[in-house]
């Protein structure tokens, strides 16, 4: 069980931090002065971003540090995603970073214009991700090309996109949920949950033709 811990702008004894999932014991950790947020686990490497601009890299099992990238624009907070030997995070600042999964170095950013508290989600050859724009992006993995913009959401999309049957399903902060061609990004539908104003974080997740 691997888990980030962090107060901006400092802490002590706050980083990533692995435990047995059978006993809870302390397997290793790495401290980090401004912390770490959540992983992700690929392969056996545990990928992690923080608020000092950086994102890292260390072996699952013995968490030895593998990498550290280049210094980002801004913190990162989302879980980053991992795919086709890249792993993709937005930050703060408003920039979608691929980089290479071996050593962490920049291959590419692409610009969404506000903070990206949305993890990314990949399948093929593109990358989708949501922005404190109110905006939903879709990037080619291979070279950060933008493909297309949906600029129909109603406040900030912080959750991350759920793809199935062909569609991207994004929540935005005001409840809207929508349904996008993932494809073009063209609007399928727009289902209003009734939710609060920013109150709707949460990500949608589809099964069996449900979206929950």
């Amino acid at each position: 069980v691997f888990d980030g811990s962090g107060k901006y702008p400092e802490c002590q004894n706050c980083g990533i931090v692995a435990y047995d999932a059978l006993t809870g014991f302390e397997e290793w950790r790495i401290n980090l002065p401004m912390g770490a947020h959540s992983p992700n686990v690929d392969n056996g490497v545990v990928y992690f971003g923080s608020d000092d601009h950086y994102v890292r890299a260390a072996n699952a099992y013995s968490g030895q540090l593998l990498w550290t990238s280049p210094r980002l624009n801004d913190g990162v907070v989302a879980v980053p995603a991992v795919a086709n030997g890249r792993v993709f995070v937005g930050t703060w600042n408003g920039l979608l970073y691929a980089l290479n999964s071996v050593d962490g170095q920049i291959l590419w950013q692409g610009y969404t214009g506000g903070v990206t508290f949305s993890s990314p989600s990949v399948i093929n050859d593109t990358v989708y991700v949501g922005s404190g724009t109110e905006n939903v992006y879709a990037f080619d993995i291979v070279n950060g090309t933008e493909k297309w913009r949906y600029a129909g959401g109603r406040d900030s999309v912080w959750g991350s996109p759920a793809i199935a049957y062909g569609n991207l399903y994004i929540q935005d902060l005001a409840g809207y949920i929508h349904a996008l061609d993932a494809n073009n990004g063209d609007l399928i539908w727009l289902y209003q949950t009734g939710a609060q104003p920013s109150s709707s974080y949460s990500s949608p997740a589809v099964a069996d033709g449900i979206v929950y």
